[in-house]
């Protein structure tokens, strides 16, 4: 504002109750979604001038007195059906999960090209397809010697940094606090029984890294090994299609899909969907009590009971 047509300034009074007006046109009520939006008073040579300006909305259609104004050729029109469904498409493009969002601020300074180059992209292209054309995860492993917090720790470590390495040595963890009993006496053999079966923590301590909530909260995956169950909880609640109510009973969606799609791709997730069922087969075939689930709006907490 305060400027003419052919661009000349017009001396028009640049004041601070013109610059709060203008600030005021977004808190009005009339355009919805409120738009992103700056007010500017910049200096020119031959006068001050009023700037705003507005982002694009990114979540569209954007309304104006409850009306939808779109560009057609040189003119303004009112959007029709049709185009109140490419707005409804462009939102939904826009809305992406927070994996898959650009990281405001980063640089490729920031990223491990090597990780990325030596690791992930060979486990998730073929050589021949890379020659012609991460996440950090963060969790918290607690053995206790008793079955409550409040009894002396045995152990604890914390697992941090690129995804790989996490899972790499989140599986030689488990590995590592797994005892395994030798019977020589009811068989011809000896038979050897785990108090617990890698698989199902495995897939429950994967599942948890992958579902996880990464926005808005700090806490890492939790492991707690007590004496007679081991519980695994992670931040954030069921996710999308999941539900509290429908928590296990075969629906399946994903929060973080670009971590499931890498997950997969280095080998730490064979088939979507499976995590669960193979949690409960790998403990039925080796005697533990079934797993419980406590899904909540904030958490996810699996319990998995040492076999008798």
């Amino acid at each position: 504002m305060g400027v003419t047509d052919d661009g000349q300034v017009s001396g028009l009074p640049i004041t601070d109750e013109l610059l709060l007006s203008l600030a005021d046109l977004r808190d009005q009520g009339n355009i919805l979604p409120p738009p992103s939006m700056a007010v500017r008073k910049p200096e020119t040579a031959d006068g001050p001038v009023a700037v705003v300006e507005v982002q694009p909305s990114m979540s569209p259609p954007v309304q104006f007195t409850g009306r939808i104004h779109i560009r057609v050729g040189p003119r303004r029109s009112i959007a029709g059906p049709d185009d109140e469904r490419r707005l409804n498409e462009r939102r939904r493009a826009l809305d992406l999960p927070f994996d898959a969002r650009p990281l405001s601020g980063s640089t490729v300074d920031d990223l491990d090209l090597t990780l990325f180059t030596g690791t992930l992209l060979p486990s998730l292209q073929p050589p021949e397809v890379l020659a012609e054309n991460h996440r950090s995860s963060d969790v918290q492993f607690l053995r206790v010697e008793g079955t409550t917090l409040t009894d002396p720790v045995k152990d604890e470590k914390r697992l941090d940094g690129p995804l790989s390495d996490v899972l790499r040595q989140l599986d030689e963890l488990l590995m590592l606090n797994i005892s395994t009993s030798v019977d020589f006496t009811s068989e011809n053999r000896e038979v050897r029984s785990p108090d617990y079966p890698l698989a199902a923590l495995q897939q429950v301590a994967r599942n948890a890294i992958m579902h996880r909530s990464y926005e808005n909260t700090n806490a890492p995956v939790r492991i707690t090994w007590f004496a007679d169950r081991v519980e695994i909880v992670n931040p954030g609640g069921p996710y999308g299609s999941v539900t509290v109510d429908n928590f296990g009973a075969g629906a399946t969606d994903y929060r973080n899909p670009t971590i499931a799609e890498v997950m997969r791709g280095l080998g730490y997730v064979q088939r979507f969907g499976a995590g669960i069922p193979i949690t409960k087969k790998s403990l039925t075939d080796n005697g533990n009590p079934e797993p419980v689930f406590e899904p909540t709006q904030t958490h996810v907490a699996v319990a998995i009971r040492r076999r008798p």
